[in-house]
Order: C-alpha cells, then sequence, then structure tokens
C-alpha cells in the first residue's frame, strides 16, 4: 500500500475507525516531498508527526460529527420552530 492510498483513509485510519474513504487531492510529488521529509527526520520527530496528524484527524472527525449531528437535527428543530404559536416571536 503507497503512502497516497493510506492517506486517503487516513483521518478516519487513525482514530481508528476505518469505514470511509476521504477524497484527498495529493500529487504523487507531493507524495514524494512528505516521505522525504518524514525519512530525514529523526525518530523524535517522526512520533511528533505522527501525533500532530492524529491531532488533525480527531479535530476533523469531531467537525464532520457536529456538521452531521446539526443536518440531522435541522428536520426536528424546523418542526418546533415553525409553529403558529411562535408567530409573534418570528417577527422580532
Amino acid at each position: 500500500m503507497t503512502i497516497l492510498s493510506m492517506m486517503r483513509f487516513w483521518p478516519l485510519r487513525c482514530c481508528g475507525l476505518a469505514m470511509v474513504k476521504q477524497d484527498m487531492k495529493i500529487t504523487p510529488q507531493q507524495e514524494q516531498r512528505l516521505v522525504a521529509k518524514i525519512r530525514s527526520l529523526s525518530p523524535e520527530r517522526v512520533a511528533e508527526v505522527e501525533d500532530f496528524i492524529g491531532f488533525l484527524c480527531h479535530r476533523d472527525l469531531d467537525r464532520r460529527l457536529i456538521r452531521s449531528s446539526a443536518k440531522l437535527s435541522e428536520d426536528v428543530f424546523q418542526k418546533v420552530w415553525d409553529n403558529p404559536d411562535d408567530t409573534e416571536y418570528d417577527q422580532l
């Protein structure tokens, strides 16, 4: 498996949830540059890079979950907000 193919799954794989393929736009040149930079690092720095990537993965996953939850709630809230009893509040 190439780094490119691993990175397509990275956001969920690094969070332990290898379920959804992520469509990332990364060129072979970008992949080569990243690999070269990672290979030039000390083992301690590679660990830091891994930790940072993990942080980014979790942050992205959190953001996707928040957006999904908000989207799922729209219909329910619309029914609650859109009622005759609240019409005067809608005009404020």
